[in-house]
């Protein structure tokens, strides 16, 4: 959400209106489009009572999730990444690194702990409660770092009006892998099969680039897709 302009923007969005737009083309008919936040907790359930037709946002695909909603096919790829003071890079090159403890933010009630506490075992971990929470600290110098999936950190310095030219995202590689995915409900193969296609299409490649394009994206990232 824009708060500036209060309308919902990004990748996402603009995602959700392609496939909109190609609906009212393969129809050849208007259809109304009803963009509204939903949270963490009830976007599955809202799919399933049938309040909604697609969710389109950082979801990550697994299996627990795909028996109660179908998923559509990856639309983006990120993974566990550290955003650091591009300044400070260089404390976490294991060969050029310092010796010295790390601080390191990790946010509440996610997997990064579980699966990336052993890269760092000697890093002194700092529970944040959000990313916002995690960037400001992070320019304050009150941590070196905050671990968590690298384009959501992008995206938290967007909303910041931060300059991405002050930060730096390590590895270039993330240490996991997320596929997104768009959810749907279960059994109705040709909304499943509508979405994949668009989401393989040559336009959504167009607006992978527009967003993603790691020299003129407005989010330069590596997608991995």
């Amino acid at each position: 959400m824009n708060s500036q302009t209060n309308q919902l923007e990004g990748y996402s969005v603009e995602l959700i209106k392609l496939i909109h737009q190609r609906l009212e083309q393969e129809l050849g008919k208007p259809i109304k489009l009803e963009l509204q936040e939903v949270s963490l907790e009830e976007r599955f359930q809202l799919i399933k009572d049938g309040k909604i037709d697609i969710v389109c946002a950082a979801t990550t695909i697994n299996n627990d999730r795909e028996k109660v909603v179908y998923f559509s096919i990856p639309f983006f790829t990120t993974g566990i990444q550290l955003l650091v003071k591009k300044t400070d890079a260089e404390k976490f090159n294991p060969i050029k690194g310092t010796r010295e403890k790390i601080s390191i933010g990790l946010l509440e009630g996610t997997t990064t702990e579980q699966e990336f506490r052993p890269i760092y075992p000697n890093a002194n971990w700092q529970t944040v409660t959000n990313r916002t929470e995690g960037i400001n600290q992070l320019s304050e110098g009150k941590i070196d770092a905050i671990a968590s999936d690298g384009i959501l950190l992008l995206g938290a310095i967007w909303q910041q009006n931060k300059n991405f030219s002050e930060f730096a995202l390590i590895p270039k590689i993330p240490f996991t892998f997320e596929n997104y995915g768009c959810i749907l409900p279960l059994e109705n193969s040709d909304w499943d099969k509508f979405v994949d296609t668009t989401i393989a299409s040559d336009k959504n490649t167009q607006l992978l680039h527009q967003w993603f394009d790691p020299k003129k994206g407005k989010f330069p990232y590596e997608s991995f897709r």
